[in-house]
């Protein structure tokens, strides 16, 4: 049996979902922080030269309201 991508393609809605009012960034730091991952990584970044940092839910959280306001 194979699929018709064509017709799948016109019909599929991947945001349909998704509410009007969502916030990823609230989601994704805010919710963590609420359920108690707050000082979890959530963020891990290093370069080539060795350099690494690391920015916790909470952290991320902060820095992702400073940026919205």
């Amino acid at each position: 049996m194979s699929l018709d991508y064509a017709t799948l393609w016109k019909s599929w809605d991947p945001w349909a979902h998704i509410p009007e009012q969502y916030n990823l960034g609230v989601a994704l730091t805010a919710g963590n922080v609420a359920q108690g991952r707050g000082d979890k990584p959530a963020l891990c970044w290093s370069n080539h030269e060795g350099a690494t940092r690391t920015l916790a839910y909470r952290e991320l959280d902060r820095l992702s309201d400073r940026l919205a306001v």
